[in-house]
């Protein structure tokens, strides 16, 4: 018999699983303890495994798979254990990533590796896109480990190389703050990081402008200093030690709005002054 636990109450797919299973095979929000496992499958459980499952499991639940535990990461382990690894990717400047399909342990992203997938990252992406991108490796590989366990013999885990092992912590919102110190190659991977949301934000004037996108402006502003806004021309430029960024498109204040273009001039130029064409395009 099958058993899911599911850690949203509105997480996808789960009418279809209830309708795969059945309504009593399906618990949404359990707490995950030997007791509930032997509850759910007093026959045993065979295979224990974790799809985007955000609580710790036990040693003693793990140990209530006879054939082993698998869980599926999006990163490269040991690169990028934690919470936000696409993140972390990015704005590392990491070229290349992936999945990797693991063994469950008491803590997170440090279980022995079943095998992994590699993923090109596109200078354009941004942590949303990549995270897409990844997904369907991700799922492609989790199936192919676990039609491993069904077809046996069970799948080899190697252990992980504690010396290559790096965090992706999540961050606060103030941490997203861009240093004004930072060259522009630093400053657009923390923008793209982040992107689109919470994003990487800096002052403007009194309030936070929140950047979505950027590009290279090849432009500097002499006498101004690293890190302020500018309204000039058709454009709202960030300086950075190195030159400026032009912001292509960005929130204003507490609003979800991303502006562009017109309404992007008028908002941030009313905040820090300059000079905005009106005649500027999206």
């Amino acid at each position: 018999m099958n058993h899911a636990a599911i850690c949203r109450k509105d997480a996808e797919g789960l009418s279809e699983l209830r309708a795969r299973l059945g309504d009593a095979r399906v618990s949404v929000l359990p707490e995950v303890t030997r007791a509930w496992v032997q509850r759910v499958a007093p026959e045993g459980v065979d295979l224990l495994v974790s799809w985007f499952w955000t609580r710790k499991l036990s040693a003693e639940v793990i140990a209530c798979a006879r054939l082993g535990t698998l869980g599926v990461h999006p990163s490269l382990l040991p690169r990028h254990r934690g919470p936000d690894p696409v993140f972390h990717a990015i704005d590392a400047g990491d070229t290349l990533t992936g999945v990797t399909a693991h063994t469950l342990g008491e803590e997170y992203d440090v279980g022995a590796v079943y095998t992994q997938r590699e993923l090109a990252i596109e200078e354009h992406w941004n942590g949303w896109e990549l995270s897409l991108a990844l997904d369907v490796p991700s799922l492609a590989l989790f199936r192919e480990v676990c039609m491993q366990f069904s077809m046996g013999p069970s799948p080899r885990a190697r252990p992980q190389n504690e010396g290559l092992a790096t965090m992706a912590p999540a961050l606060e919102d103030a941490a997203l703050e861009l240093d004004p110190t930072w060259a522009k190659s630093r400053a657009l991977r923390r923008i793209r990081a982040a992107a689109p949301w919470p994003g990487a934000w800096v002052w403007a004037g009194e309030e936070l402008l929140t950047l979505v996108q950027a590009k290279d402006a090849q432009r500097s502003f002499e006498g101004v200093a690293p890190g302020t806004v500018v309204v000039w021309g058709h454009h709202v430029y960030l300086t950075t030690s190195d030159g400026s960024l032009q912001v292509v498109l960005a929130r204003v204040g507490e609003s979800d709005a991303e502006l562009a273009g017109v309404d992007l001039l008028l908002a941030v130029s009313a905040l820090v002054g300059g000079t905005p064409a009106l005649d500027a395009q999206p």
